[in-house]
């Protein structure tokens, strides 16, 4: 079995493979659902509807939205590895277990396309976007929810901040992730053709040895051997990940922007 300590990147550093995935998941649902709750109630999703989560994850979402659409409504679920949302009982949830970079995007149309953290990590971003949006039946809205990095620049610490800039500079050289990307949002679903455009950001700032800060520790330990193969030395690392457990520090996560638009 892989420990923690030899938990291997790849060219995505957070393969759901990894002994402690499902638990960072789990971190990431308690720390980030509330907030995608605010953003699918403002748009008010509907009995009937036939949605698309892009990027399904542990599968909280899907199964949120499952139970909003009832069963005369239908959710589509893609991800790289569907291990998690395999395991989810819902009778209107189809699993789709695809690279949707060369495989496809699954047929519209959707009253909803969403996703949270996906589209930032891959380089073929703007492609998949546009094709997103292809799939929004008339009406449709989409909803995207991606991490932007200017947040870092607000952290009190000077290693908290000078090591998430430069991990986010490695990731954009070995990973392809953009953490940029997402403050061009609202223009692209503007050029896209959307109507009703509408964008907030939201950061959290945490404390040490709290939910937050134990999800990010692990997300770092996770892509230890990608920092480390990058110049980011044992010593620089231990030291970073020990913030973490300093509860009288507080920490701002990357922005998270919200980009709402519908379809005419």
């Amino acid at each position: 079995m892989q420990s923690m300590e030899e938990a291997g990147p790849g060219a995505y550093a957070w393969d759901n493979g990894w002994v402690e995935a499902r638990r960072r998941l789990e971190l990431l649902e308690q720390c980030f659902d509330p907030a995608t709750h605010e953003t699918l109630g403002s748009i008010g999703v509907q009995p009937g509807w036939r949605c698309l989560e892009v990027g399904g994850g542990a599968g909280s979402i899907a199964r949120w939205l499952c139970e909003a659409v009832g069963p005369t409504g239908s959710v589509v679920t893609i991800d790289l590895d569907t291990r998690f949302l395999r395991q989810i009982d819902a009778p209107n949830l189809e699993v789709i277990e695809a690279d949707m970079v060369t495989d496809g995007l699954p047929p519209g149309p959707f009253d909803l396309i969403h996703s949270r953290a996906v589209l930032m990590h891959i380089p073929a971003r703007d492609r998949l976007l546009s094709e997103l949006v292809d799939r929004l039946r008339p009406g449709g809205v989409m909803a995207l929810e991606e991490c932007d990095f200017h947040s870092y620049g607000a952290a009190e610490s000077p290693l908290y901040q000078e090591f998430n800039l430069h991990f986010a500079r490695i990731l954009e050289v070995e990973a392809g992730m953009s953490g940029t990307w997402a403050r061009g949002l609202p223009a692209r679903l503007t050029a896209l053709g959307l109507t009703a455009v509408g964008c907030r950001a939201t950061t959290r700032i945490y404390a040490g040895r709290s939910p937050d800060a134990e999800f990010f520790r692990i997300t770092y330990l996770q892509a230890r051997d990608l920092l480390l193969a990058n110049g980011v030395t044992k010593e620089a690392f231990d030291s970073f990940l020990e913030l973490f457990e300093d509860d009288t520090q507080w920490f701002p996560a990357p922005a998270v922007i919200a980009a709402i638009g519908r379809r005419p």
